[in-house]
């Protein structure tokens, strides 16, 4: 019989005209193949020789990356309570600033490079290749860009690195000072009531001790404004312990680039591991459409 179990339970009818047509199709193009093997192996030489002096034509490309720590400034004033921080930029919104043409324009003249793309490949190369990434659930944030050597891939990127820190450094500036002139109005004011705490001590001093007639007044008058002195110098001290703390390296600190920019040795464009297997397939397509072909022409010729 004609019909036989498949390995998956269907019955597989052998003739069948699709299967045979398609059986015979194979055979067809294999016995074509043996034929014009020939031609075939050539235009996979043909490929590979294509995709290597492409590999060897083409100009090689470098992507430097580097990561960056936003930094953190003080939002308010300390108050007596707690000190509060916050972002010198949101992480997301300093990434999307490496696509304002402004930062590129800074970027590219601290390079060197014009800042006219049509008419300098490496200031085309860029701007389209710069770009940036949020490192998730942290303040830190990935920048990268390509370029035609690895030294200019790393002049390129500190550039765009030290762009950035130099805006949020502008961003910090009024704050920060803010608090360093809070910090010397706290020591001013220290001075002064230190001053008055001692010119009051000796005020009392001198007083001796009050008499029993009731003519203590002054005693308590004196008295009285020592305790606000001290209490004076105890707010002024906390405040100054806030302010210190503040400023701590671990609570204020300026976008920095975490460790070197780095560029890997091997250029990322182009890959002969990409360049060849398309070659090789490419080769073989054409191969076997030519012996295809040829062999139709024989066969129309025989005909």
């Amino acid at each position: 019989m004609s019909d036989q179990p498949s390995k998956n339970g269907f019955i597989f009818d052998k003739s069948s005209p699709d299967a045979t047509a398609e059986f015979l199709d194979l055979a067809k193009l294999g016995g074509v193949l043996k034929r014009q093997w020939i031609i075939v192996v050539t235009c996979i030489a043909l490929g590979a020789v294509v995709a290597v002096g492409l590999r060897l034509t083409l100009p090689s490309k470098w992507r430097a990356t580097a990561t960056l720590q936003i930094g953190q400034m003080p939002l308010t004033t300390p108050t007596k309570d707690s000190i509060q921080t916050v972002l010198v930029e949101p992480p997301a919104q300093t990434v999307e600033r490496l696509n304002q043409r402004d930062l590129e324009d800074k970027s590219l003249a601290a390079s060197g490079l014009p800042l006219d793309e049509s008419t300098d490949k490496n200031t085309a190369l860029f701007r389209q290749s710069l770009k940036g990434v949020v490192v998730k659930n942290t303040n830190f944030i990935e920048i990268s860009l390509s370029a035609y050597s690895i030294q200019d891939a790393k002049k390129y990127l500190n550039a765009v690195a030290r762009s950035l820190i130099a805006l949020h450094d502008l961003r910090m500036a009024p704050i920060l000072k803010n608090v360093n002139t809070r910090v010397a109005a706290n020591l001013t004011q220290m001075a002064d009531a230190q001053a008055q705490r001692t010119r009051l001590q000796g005020i009392i001093a001198s007083m001796g001790q009050p008499k029993s007639d009731g003519h203590f007044a002054p005693h308590i008058v004196a008295v009285d404004l020592l305790a606000k002195q001290e209490q004076q110098i105890q707010d002024l001290t906390t405040e100054r312990t806030l302010l210190s703390d503040l400023l701590l390296p671990s609570n204020t600190y300026p976008t920095t680039v975490i460790d070197a920019v780095f560029v890997p040795d091997r250029p990322y464009f182009p890959k002969l591991s990409v360049f060849l297997p398309i070659g090789v397939l490419l080769g073989a397509a054409l191969g076997i459409a030519l012996a295809l072909l040829r062999d139709w022409k024989k066969t129309k010729k025989t005909v």
